[in-house]
Formats: structure tokens, sequence, C-alpha cells
């Protein structure tokens, strides 16, 4: 009579071999087939859970991160997965925490995100090198997005160590990418371009959408623009076929901006309305946010694109009362950079139709919502600050904005190596020491429209120009960049 022990190991041992399959499709960009795989291996233990608590709970984790990265809105079932799995195996919990913290990354929740993260990665025994390398390299990320960029090589470089000692040949690679990266960051841009050329030629098939994206980054920051819309128009192609939708939405966004550079705002406006209408379908109200913020943006450029400063039209009352709906939706979810690019867009726009209160609450409002705001968002408020000054007629008050807010880039430029941070911030800067300008020359002043002409010279003579490398080495490895499998 059976005893039913060789059903179960039978289960046991199909339900790990899914689990590698699981885990090989997500390595290789398929996160799609990884969730199908979970899902009938989760079937197949339905009966056996008990003595197989441990695989239960891994392949529960597995599904929940890629949930994620395939299908968006999907943030009650995800979390259901990860509390499940910590009470079915509490020694799998340094592993729910990094999953849960990746989750709180993808919804726009740092703070969590870095509090799950520092738990995970002090409780992660040696043995689990997989998941200590996921945890490191998506820290990094972070520590990247948030400006802090020596945490983010400490995390790169110990990640880096870790994969290499792993049975697997897409974390060594990726480590190695992401190291690059913030090489890149760090002005360091030859180093930066081998690591990535190097790690582009050993990753595994399936990560070239991402490794193009940032490849799209990098050569942005060489001021090679259409070079940079060419990758990252490859990667989106790639992306689309992957069936990605956060990916999708940030291949689009990052298309959207470049085209903007370019001075294509009917194609950036397309591009960011797509990235909406995929967020949208896919129930990220946060990610649907952003986008429209972009695509917003790009058509008040449109619309005073051959227009002079005094001249500028007022946008359509539908885009004001979107960019307030932006800004809350931003707001309660804790993004509170993009939350103050949407209130200083309306600012900007009120002040264009003579609504100066209107102008003024939200200036107020976006500084209270970024209490330290990155460079671009502080430059921006001092540049608005300074238009509804002078619009006020406090002509000295609008200078000191203009001032301080040039001070500032010439600070943040002293920290910062990277051409990409450096171009992004001295547009803004430009854009003062222009404004300054121009309330001189209608004071007649001489010393003071001598001090804004030197204001500005300082300025835009660190905008590179769009021209190849003169460095023979440097342009060799830009266009080893370029053409990277």
């Amino acid at each position: 009579m059976s005893t039913g022990r060789p059903k179960d190991v039978s289960s046991r041992d199909a339900g790990e071999q899914l689990l590698l399959q699981v885990r090989q499709a997500a390595d290789e960009g398929h996160p799609r087939t990884a969730v199908r795989l979970a899902r009938k291996a989760l079937r197949l233990l339905a009966d056996h859970g008990a003595e197989n608590a441990s695989l239960v709970a891994q392949l529960s984790i597995n599904l929940a991160v890629n949930l994620g990265d395939s299908e968006l809105g999907r943030r009650a079932e995800i979390e259901e997965l990860l509390d499940t799995a910590a009470t079915t195996d509490p020694d799998q919990l340094p592993a729910v925490r990094t999953a849960k913290a990746i989750h709180f990354t993808r919804i726009g929740d740092t703070g969590r995100a870095l509090d799950e993260f520092a738990r995970a990665i002090d409780g992660i025994p040696p043995a689990a090198g997989r998941t200590l390398a996921v945890a490191l390299i998506d820290r990094s990320l972070i520590f990247n997005n948030l400006g802090e960029l020596r945490k983010a090589q400490k995390d790169a470089s110990r990640a880096v160590e870790v994969a290499r000692n792993l049975d697997n040949a897409y974390f060594a690679p990726m480590a190695v990418h992401n190291l690059g990266y913030l090489e890149y960051l760090s002005g360091n841009l030859p180093p930066a371009l081998v690591r990535m050329a190097d790690a582009a030629t050993d990753m595994p098939q399936g990560n070239e959408a991402i490794l193009a994206l940032d490849r799209a980054h990098v050569l942005r920051a060489a001021g090679l623009y259409w070079d940079a819309l060419e990758q990252a128009t490859a990667a989106e192609s790639l992306i689309r076929a992957d069936g990605r939708p956060a990916h999708h939405i940030n291949a689009l966004q990052i298309i959207g901006e470049l085209q903007m550079v370019l001075g294509q705002l009917p194609d950036a406006r397309s591009a960011f309305e797509q990235a909406v209408r995929i967020a949208k379908k896919h129930r990220n109200r946060n990610l649907a946010a952003i986008a429209e913020l972009g695509y917003i943006r790009a058509g008040i450029l449109a619309d005073t694109a051959d227009e002079s400063e005094a001249g500028r039209s007022e946008p359509p009352t539908r885009s004001l009362q979107r960019l307030q709906s932006i800004a809350e939706t931003l707001t309660r979810s804790g993004l509170i950079h993009d939350a103050a690019a949407a209130l200083l867009l309306r600012a900007d726009a009120h002040l264009a139709a003579g609504r100066m209160t209107a102008a003024e609450t939200d200036l107020r409002r976006a500084r209270s919502a970024a209490k330290r705001p990155y460079i671009g968002i502080k430059l921006h408020t001092r540049l608005v600050a300074g238009r509804i000054d002078m619009a006020a007629g406090r002509q000295n008050d609008g200078l000191k904005e203009l001032r301080m807010g040039l001070t500032e880039l010439a600070e943040f430029l002293t920290r910062f190596g990277s051409q990409d941070m450096q171009v992004a911030a001295a547009v803004h800067g430009s854009e003062l020491a222009t404004l300054g300008l121009q309330t001189a020359v209608r004071t007649g002043s001489p010393a003071l429209i001598l001090h804004w002409l030197e204001q500005g010279r300082g300025v835009t003579t660190r905008l590179p120009a769009v021209h190849p490398a003169a460095d023979s080495e440097l342009a060799e490895l830009l266009g080893t960049l370029r053409h990277a499998a």
C-alpha cells in the first residue's frame, strides 16, 4: 500500500527544479515566464506545503519580486506573498526583507526601502550570497538616485566581490556594470566605459535593454545626444517585446527627456503620453503622474519655443489643474522632488499669466515639499523665485535669488564630476544668469551689466559642446560603448 512518501519527494524535486527555472528566467530578463513557473510550482506543492516550507517560501518570494517586475499595480498580492513567506519559513526573513525593499523602491517609498535593505543586509548569512548580491546592487541604485555616491560605490564594490563567488552568470557582470555607472556619475568616464563595455560582453542574453538604457545615460553625459537617443530607442523596443511595464515606462521617459533636449517636442510628448497610458493600464498612479508631468512640461516648452520671455503664453487651465493633482498624488507617495517640480511649473505658469498671488503660493508649497531638494529643483526654485520678485518690483531680492542659485551651482559642480549632472545643473544656471543679465540691462548700470556678463560666462563655459571626444582613447571607448551588444 502506498504511503504517499514517494509522491511527496517527487513533488519536492519538481518544485526545486521549477525554482531553478524561475531564477534563470528572472536572470535572463523574462519576469512573466518566472511568474508562470513560480505559480505552477506553488500549485504543485499546494498539498505538501508543511513538508516543504523553505521551498514554498522561496517560491513565494520569487513570485512576489517577478510580479513587481512584470505586472504593475499588484501591491496587495505582493505584500501578502511576502508576509506569508516570512511566516512559512522564518529562516527566509532576510530574503523577504530584501524583496520588500525592492517592492518599496518600485512604489517610490525610498525611506522604507532603505530601512528594509539595512535590516536585510545585516541579517543575511554568508551562505546566502545571491540574496546579499541582490540587496547590495539594488541599495546602491537607491543611494545613486539620492546622490550619495560614496555609499553607492561602497555597496556596488562589495556586490562585485560577493557576485564573483557565486555560480551565476548574471550577478557579477551586473555588479560590474553598476560600478561602472557609478564611476561615470563621479566623472571618471574612461574607466566607466571600460567597466560597462566589459559587463555588456559578459552579461547573459535578456538584459541588453537595461544595459542599453544605462549606455544612453553615459552617451548623454558625453554630449552625444543622438547616440544616446538611439540606445534608448533600441532599449525601448527590446523591453516592449519582453513585456516589462515598469522598465518600459522608464525607457519612454528617458526617450522623452532626450527628445526635449534635442528640440523634438511633439515626439517627446508622444513618448510621455505612451508612458502615461502604460502606467494607467497597470494601475500605477505614481509612474503615471511622473510621466504626465513630463508630458505637460514638453507641451509648455512647445507652446513657448518661439516666444520671448515677456510673451510666454499661458498654459491651458486643464494643465494647471493636472499639475495640482499630480503634485498631490506625488506628495502622498513621498515623491517630494517630483511633486516640487509640478508645483514650480504651476508657479511659473501663474506668473506668466500675471497671477502673482497664485505663483507665490505654489512657490511656497514647492519649497515646503522638498526640504532637501536635488540641485535641479533647487536651481529651478531660485529661478522661479527670482522671476516672481522681479515681476513684483523687488529687483534686489530677485537678483539675490539668482546670485544664490549660481553660488549653489558652483558648489555643486565642485562636488560632482559627472558631466551629466553638470550639464543638467548648468542649464538651470544659464537661465539664472540670463535673467540676471536682462535685469541688469534694464537698470542701465555698466557695473551691474559687467557683473552679470561675467556670471553668465562662468556658467555657460561649463556647457560642453556636442562633438566627438578629442582624446583618441576616450573616443575609442565611446565607440565601443555605442556598439556594445
